[in-house]
């Protein structure tokens, strides 16, 4: 039997997707809409009636179209995801935002976005509640460029949103997924809507941006491939002078997805650029009338700028910003509430990171004053902001959060830890017992840094690592090291460090593949760790 519709099954594509739980949940959509089809063909009948119709209606058509929906029928999900041709994006013009008969009695600005794949589609269109009308109504892809050959479809559109906000390559960019999602609903459906200028928290420029990076996560190879990023990258930096002309806070974060983007295919010094024009940017929209979104994105460049300042081991050159950054209460979801939260407490510590760069490590009394400030910022932590016992129910940023803290500990005394080794066995009791504490906080430091690395890996993937933590794990492996060589007749101590350094190793190589100078520090970390042994 033809039902006029050609598969798009592709095994070797599907077969080299992992098992994961986007991917799951994808499929238990098109199972639902096979079943819902198999039962039709069963009652043989080729017609229905407007109440069948109602009740979730979906055939061949549909489960084409589930790969990527534009609007959605007020009557039922019988035109749910049609396939948009290649020129979808000149069809979506803003005279029609969404179909007669969706008519929100509350404002769009509350209605985030809803992921299709935690959307109940058996439910007909108007039995879904008021927010899952405006979701599966937005089009989404209104102003995303042509891929070509390249079908991007709203489950893979969804999937990659889900996993940068829900991965470490979002850390430090200050963008707060309620706030996205709720601007992404609003301003795609609106009449006037354009590419640059839209609500506070998104616009167009932004999504594609963020698409342009964080498609390196997706479980599409032909999505993740370099050309296809390329042209998300292409279209945004057309949008990006309209930008500069007239500034909007989420200039900001674009450009710092930009940077990210061009450092995540091997384009250093490009990255960089971005960087600057972001620190630049922050200078020329200090007089901006969206004050609190332009204070969020500030911390954002600021932190950014000393974790890679830091890494670099060049002064930062963005002076810290003058307005204090606090949590704001109006986060509504559980998991945009602690983004935004660690985000904060993320941008505290960077105040502290950055003086270990001005001030250097000449001494002891200085490591103290700055110990003072980072128990300070430690006690301060609200509870949901440690890192309990089970690591698989903590969020990503979480763990990164604290995986900075402590290479940042490690990172005030390791070098002196090495000055007091390298002066061999001291007569002076006082240097004895100085060098025993550095040698203690930095293995204390280095055994939770591994456990973190460790449950980092092994719920959310290492491929998900942010820049800016790779040098945490860099200076982690040069602390084991040294403990390694320090303990020549401790058997267990040897072999315990060994598995840490090798930790570090796979671990930098994994993230290789979305940072690809990983990988050459992964193979400095092996060249270090096999001359100090000889």
């Amino acid at each position: 039997m033809s039902s006029g519709h050609e598969c798009s099954w592709n095994p070797d594509i599907e077969a080299s997707r992992p098992f994961t739980k986007q991917y799951i949940e994808s499929l238990r959509v098109k199972i639902q809409l096979l079943e819902s089809q198999i039962g039709q063909l069963r009652t043989g009948t080729s017609t229905q009636s407007a109440e069948a119709q109602s009740r979730a209606t979906f055939d061949q058509e549909t489960l084409d179209r589930s790969q990527n929906p534009a609007y959605f029928s007020s009557d039922s999900l019988h035109d749910l995801l049609t396939p948009l041709p290649a020129s979808a994006t000149d069809q979506l013009t803003p005279t029609a935002p969404y179909l007669p008969g969706f008519h929100p009695t509350t404002p769009l600005a509350g209605f985030p976005y809803q992921y299709i794949f935690e959307i109940d589609l058996s439910t007909p269109f108007d039995h879904q509640t008021l927010e899952i009308q405006a979701s599966l109504s937005c089009p989404w892809n209104r102003y995303l460029p042509n891929l070509g050959q390249v079908e991007l479809s709203r489950i893979d559109h969804d999937q990659i949103l889900s996993q940068y906000f829900n991965s470490g390559t979002g850390w430090l960019s200050g963008l707060v997924p309620v706030r996205f999602l709720c601007g992404l609903v609003s301003s795609l459906g609106h009449r006037t809507a354009h590419p640059t200028i839209q609500s506070t928290h998104y616009t167009s420029l932004l999504h594609c941006s963020l698409l342009a990076f964080a498609s390196s996560l997706s479980e599409n190879p032909l999505i993740r491939a370099r050309d296809t990023r390329d042209k998300f990258v292409t279209q945004a930096k057309e949008w990006l002078f309209d930008q500069f002309s007239d500034f909007h806070p989420t200039l900001l974060p674009t450009l710092t997805l930009l940077a990210l983007y061009h450092h995540s295919v091997g384009e250093e010094n490009t990255s960089y650029m971005y960087l600057g024009m972001g620190i630049r940017a922050t200078k020329a929209m200090s007089g901006s009338a969206d004050f609190p979104a332009y204070a969020w994105y500030n911390w954002s460049i600021y932190a950014q700028e000393v974790f890679f300042a830091l890494e670099s081991g060049r002064p930062c050159e963005m002076p810290t910003p003058k307005i204090p950054i606090e949590y704001i209460e109006e986060h509504s979801s559980d998991q945009s509430s602690i983004i935004a939260e660690s985000f904060v407490y993320s941008c505290k510590l960077s105040v502290v990171a950055n003086r270990i760069n001005i001030n250097g490590l000449s001494n002891t009394s200085h490591v103290d004053s700055l110990q003072a400030e980072l128990d300070s910022w430690y006690s301060s932590l609200p509870d949901r902001l440690f890192v309990k016992i089970h690591v698989g129910h903590m969020h990503c940023h979480v763990l990164c959060l604290h995986m900075c803290y402590w290479s940042i500990t490690l990172r005030l005394y390791l070098p002196l830890y090495r000055q007091a080794r390298s002066k061999g066995q001291s007569s002076e009791p006082n240097d004895e017992f100085q060098e025993t504490r550095f040698a203690k906080v930095c293995n204390h430091a280095t055994e939770k840094l591994i456990q973190l690395f460790s449950g980092f890996n092994k719920h959310f993937g290492s491929r998900s690592l942010p820049r800016y933590l790779l040098q945490a794990i860099v200076i982690c492996s040069d602390a084991l090291i040294l403990e390694r060589d320090q303990s020549p007749d401790a058997a267990i101590v040897r072999g315990k460090t060994q598995e840490g350094i090798d930790l570090c190793i796979s671990i930098l190589k994994v993230a290789g593949e979305t940072w690809p100078h990983a990988v050459h520090l992964a193979e400095q970390v092996k060249i270090k760790a096999r001359t100090a042994v000889a």
